[in-house]
This record gives C-alpha cells, structure tokens and sequence, in this order.
C-alpha cells in the first residue's frame, strides 16, 4: 500500500515538477482540435419518419381459399417491411436522387460510381421499434438535406406502385386469358347442345346419369380454377413455397377425383355400365358435362376477374408518412465539444505518459553514466 502511495505522490511530484511541458502538451493540443473543429464544414441531418402499413398493397384474387384452409398467404406486414427496404436500398432509387439533384456536380466526384458511393453514406435508414423506418440524410445545406429525404420516400413510394401494378397486370392477363376462354367455350357447347337437341328431339335424361355429370362438372371444375390459382401463385411467390406446393397437391387430388369418376363404370350413383349409354345419351351427357363445367368455372371465375381488374385499377400505397423532414436548425456534424473533449483527455495522458518516460529515460542514463 505504501508502495502505491510513493509511486502515485511521486508521479504526482513528478507531473507539478514538469507542469510545464504537460500544459503545453495539452494547449496544443486542445487548440489545435479548436482550430479543427472550427474550420471543418457544418453537416445537417434531416429525418424523415414512415410506417408501412399491415395490410396487403393489393390482394391476389382467389388466394383468399388458402386462408381457409389454414395456408399462410406469405403476404402481410413483414413482406412490406422487406419490401420497402429493399427498394429504399436500391441503386434505382439512388441513380434518381442523384440525377433530380445533380448530385455528381454537388458531391464534386469524378463518376457515377464515387457520387453513389457517397450518396449511400449520407443516407441512414434505421428501422424502429415498432416497425416505423427513419430515413436520414446528411447534407451541408440544411434546406436541400430535407428536400433529398422527402423526395426519397415519393420516389420509393413511386417504384413500390410499379412492381405492384406490374404484378396486378400480369395477374389481371392471367385470369383474362381463361375468363374469354371461358365464355368462348359456353357459347360453343350451348349452340352444339341446341343442334343436338333439335336433331335427337332430346329434353332431359335421368337423373342417376345427371347426378354424375354434376359430379364430373364439379370436380373438373375445381380442377380448373386450381390450376388457375396454382399459376397466379407461382408466378407471385416462386417455386417450393407452402402455398405453391399446397395449390400442386390439391390439383393432383383433384384430377385423380375425375379419372376415378370418369373411367369408374361402376359408380353406385348409376344403375348400368357407361358403356350400355346409348349413342344419343353418351353425346347428350358429353355436351351437357363441358357446358355445366364451364358454366361452374365461370362461376368461380366471374368474381375473381373483376377483382383483378380492380386491382389493377386502384393501387394503394404501404408507404405512410407520419413525419415529414424539416430542415434540421442544428448541426448534425462535427460535434465541436466532443472533439475538443477527447483531444483534451488524448493529450492529458499523452503529456503524462511523455513526462513518465522521459524521466525514466533519464534515471537509465544516470545509472549508465555512473556505472562507466
């Protein structure tokens, strides 16, 4: 203890004995990180603060049955939060910032890529505790810092209703396609059904035979408007994805419920062998099954079309502005007072370690004099 007590006053006596040198360690120092921070230039940060809203930017028509049967939809608060971050990181959104501001002439950078560069750092997104995004861009003109941040989140906002109208559009294409082929094909089997029906003098047959066409109708049917869906979803969430993979097995399901229906002769719903049809009947019962399946096709697929339609119509915007950027009336950089502080403190202990040393230095060659 007392060890420590000799070695701490001596020290102590040894720093007041080279008062000196230490101050004007220090004072240099300290002055010249005053001068510094003087001279370097003032930066500003503007914020600006969003929310990405839970719900769906637009919903997929038809998607709705994998909610029913339990299958996540894959689309909800996380995948627009995802979403808006990857485009605000995007090198799109940056080459517009740059180029409505002429950043390259601002930033004074020899190319595109240094002006890219140099955008990215004076951009920060942080995503907060409740899933709000604060976007932060640093500029030395406070004015044109909160200018750059608005116009960040409009241009975001801009490309994320493109991607989503250019989803709808191929959606609306796909269920337009079979939506005319649907229509084409009723109008087709209703003229064939009124051409039989005049030659054979046909009106009804029994209802054992009807009772399995509906069968057949209801289950191709089903068939259908899973393929539909099954291509709706794999163009929208990819390959190997629960609901991909869920649409494929119902459609295997489904096509081996209508082989088993349709080349079953036995089924107990029928009393006679389908081959004991009569000509005339097994013709009817052909025509009647491809106009009732269309007809069910059309009613799964009437509503859903529309909805497409509209999808494509009215694109709502997952990006909400809770606080717009202001320009900022302090400074963001340099940070004068912690600059001058830690230069002090670096100096205070450089000027001690450079007194300690020297005087040990000395001491050594004291001894060495002595010991010749």
């Amino acid at each position: 203890m007392s060890r420590n007590n000799n070695g701490l006053i001596g020290l102590i006596y040894l720093l007041w004995k080279n008062k000196v040198i230490l101050i004007v360690i220090v004072l240099s120092f300290t002055m010249l990180s005053i001068i510094i921070s003087l001279l370097l230039p003032k930066t500003y940060k503007a914020d600006v603060t969003v929310l990405i809203s839970k719900s769906r930017s637009f919903s997929i028509p038809g998607i709705e049955i994998l909610s029913n049967l339990g299958i996540p939809s894959g689309i909800g608060l996380e995948s627009n939060l995802n979403k808006v971050m990857t485009v605000l990181k995007s090198r799109t959104l940056l080459e517009r910032i740059i180029e409505r501001f002429q950043l390259q002439e601002r930033y004074r950078t020899d190319s595109f890529e240094k002006t890219l560069k140099k955008l990215r750092s004076n951009v920060k997104i942080n995503v907060g505790e409740e899933s709000q995004i604060i976007i932060s861009v640093f500029d030395r003109d406070k004015y044109k810092a909160a200018e750059i941040a608005n116009y960040l989140v409009y241009a975001a906002d801009s490309i994320l209703r493109t991607l989503n109208y250019d989803v709808a559009y191929e959606i609306r294409t796909i269920y337009e396609n079979k939506y005319k082929e649907v229509i084409d094909s009723i109008k087709f089997y209703e003229n064939k059904l009124k051409l039989f029906m005049d030659k054979y003098n046909v009106i009804s047959l029994p209802d054992q035979l009807e009772s399995w066409i509906s069968m057949l109708a209801e289950v191709h049917a089903q068939l259908a408007v899973t393929e539909v869906e099954y291509n709706v979803a794999l163009k929208t969430y990819g390959r190997n994805t629960p609901s991909v993979n869920q649409l494929k097995m119902r459609i295997d399901a489904f096509r081996d419920k209508y082989n088993e229906l349709l080349n079953n002769p036995h089924n107990e719903k029928l009393i006679f062998k389908s081959e004991e049809v009569p000509k005339i009947e097994v013709l009817f019962s052909q025509i009647r099954r491809n106009l009732t399946y269309y007809t069910k096709v059309l009613e799964y697929l009437g509503p859903v079309y529309e909805q497409a339609r509209l999808n494509e119509n009215k694109m709502v915007s997952i990006i909400q502005v809770v606080d717009k950027a202001i320009p900022p009336e302090r400074k963001a950089k340099p940070k004068r007072a912690k600059i001058v502080v830690l230069t002090f403190i670096f100096s205070s202990l450089l000027g001690i370690y450079y007194i300690y040393f020297k005087d040990k230095y000395n001491k050594l060659k004291d001894r060495i004099k002595k010991f010749n």
